[in-house]
């Protein structure tokens, strides 16, 4: 329901973000327009340090607060796996996001990782989610679904979507993805798993997340990228959807691999019925109601995250490469 299967977070590189984080001095050279701790707008031929900045503002907080999460949408999240996605989602990211900052000293990395676990942590995502859903789905939508995920056959398949989501089982993924040269998937099974896969929008999804990843990076950088590099971010938006047709079509082969080992032990009779709820009404509008959730979600803690950063590890440094010691020559021999 919720796409767990095309993601592939090292996928993030091929959206050009790592151009915009690694690539050392040369993307920092030019003029920079940022708003001082007075609030005085700067232009300077450095990017500014972390002590020279404003101080993010904060979010605008919306009429009355925002909505308190109702007991239904508490146990959708839970009966979904939804939680459980999240917090593999929290840990994923961030671990491409500290790769994006190249070679850093143990101190340097310890701080990194303490600011990007708050700013894109498992409770920050599912804070943001919960608000979204609450605010945009009604109880009863929520109620309905969390009904259908309460039977044995919902059970089930959340259990093997999750088992088949841990990270010790994409070994045996790829695994099982070998041996299908030679043990090929029944056509009728094939059929049914590309209908869900279809119904649910898992590939698309996959790779909105992908650029959700990406926009939040750009917009956490923006600050520290010079004006040029500023106004080159609209090629970047249409060269992410020139690429998006062939990008869909090779996730969607990633997913149908994992749709397929998780649900190997499923009955084609648990997968109709699953595949019944996704293609009803409601299934449709809180499957793209959860899609849009989650997609807001990550845009924002990605993007939180790289502020977090920045007041670490100053901004011209991300992605710099540090040259290995040379070994001590060895002694000579008398």
């Amino acid at each position: 329901m919720i796409g767990r299967w095309g993601a592939r977070w090292t996928a993030i590189g091929l959206l050009g973000v790592a151009g915009i984080l690694t690539s050392g001095s040369d993307a920092f050279g030019g003029t920079y327009k940022w708003i001082d701790r007075d609030g005085n707008i700067r232009y300077t031929d450095r990017p500014p340090q972390p002590d020279d900045l404003a101080p993010p503002s904060p979010s605008a907080p919306t009429s009355g607060g925002p909505a308190a999460s109702s007991p239904a949408l508490q146990e959708f999240m839970e009966l979904s796996g939804l939680h459980q996605q999240l917090e593999w989602m929290a840990v994923n990211t961030r671990s491409q996001l500290q790769a994006q900052l190249g070679a850093l000293e143990a101190e340097e990395r310890a701080s990194v990782d303490r600011v990007a676990a708050v700013a894109f942590g498992a409770d920050r995502l599912q804070s943001l989610v919960r608000e979204s859903l609450s605010a945009r789905v009604d109880d009863a939508k929520i109620a309905q679904a969390a009904g259908w995920f309460r039977t044995a056959a919902g059970r089930k398949i959340t259990a093997a979507e999750i088992a088949a989501a841990m990270p010790q089982a994409q070994e045996d993924i790829a695994k099982f993805a070998r041996g299908r040269t030679t043990n090929p998937i029944d056509p009728k099974r094939l059929e049914r798993l590309q209908r869900l896969e279809e119904v649910a929008g898992s590939s698309e999804f996959s790779f909105d997340l992908l650029v959700a990843v990406a926009e939040g990076m750009r917009r956490g950088a923006e600050p520290f990228l010079p004006v040029e590099r500023r106004r080159a971010m609209g090629n970047s938006d249409r060269e992410i959807a020139s690429a998006r047709p062939k990008a869909v079509e090779e996730l969607r082969a990633t997913t149908l691999v994992g749709l397929e080992f998780a649900y190997r032990d499923i009955s084609d009779a648990d997968l109709d019925a699953y595949l019944a709820f996704l293609s009803s009404p409601g299934g449709r509008s809180l499957t793209a109601e959860v899609h849009q959730a989650l997609l807001h979600a990550v845009r924002r803690s990605t993007q939180d995250a790289i502020v977090a950063i920045a007041q670490v590890i100053p901004p011209h440094r991300w992605g710099e490469t540090r040259p290995r010691e040379a070994p001590a020559p060895k002694p000579a021999r008398l």
